[in-house]
Formats: C-alpha cells, structure tokens, sequence
C-alpha cells in the first residue's frame, strides 16, 4: 500500500490541499465528502481532514488511489443511466 503522508513545500501543501478538497466535493456531497473519502480509502477521516487543510500532504499512492475510486463511480454511473 503507498504511503498516506508525505511533507512537501507549503506552495505543495496548499496545491495538493486544493486539489484533495475538489477531489472529494466532485466524487461525494460537498458537505460530507470527508467522511466518504476517508471510508473509501479506509483511513481515519482525521488524516483527510489534516490534508484538506493542508497540514500534511497526502501519499502519491492517494491520488492513484482516487483516480481508481473516480473511475468505479463513472462506471456506476454508467450503468444507471443506460
């Protein structure tokens, strides 16, 4: 499994932070996308929370780890509306 933290820049923290925080409003509700994510990649919803709020940067392996979610959900929502 690929590391979940890493320390970067704080140009990169606030980079990837941004991106963490789009991520996670587009693939869940923008309210509760935290949780969700947290759930999805089975991690405690506290590390998300220190991602989005730039404190910590999240793993490479993260991002791969969501473009496999993003791609499950088009898939998903691919068979609904057939």
């Amino acid at each position: 499994m690929a590391s979940r933290t890493e320390h970067k820049t704080p140009e990169a923290s606030r980079a990837d932070a941004a991106r963490i925080r789009e991520i996670g409003c587009t693939l869940w509700a923008p309210g509760d996308w935290i949780k969700h994510m947290a759930k999805s990649l089975k991690i405690d919803r506290r590390t998300v929370q220190r991602w989005a709020a730039g404190e910590v940067e999240p793993g490479a392996g993260v991002f791969a780890d969501l473009r496999e979610i993003a791609a499950d959900r088009c898939r998903e929502i691919g068979a609904i509306v057939k």
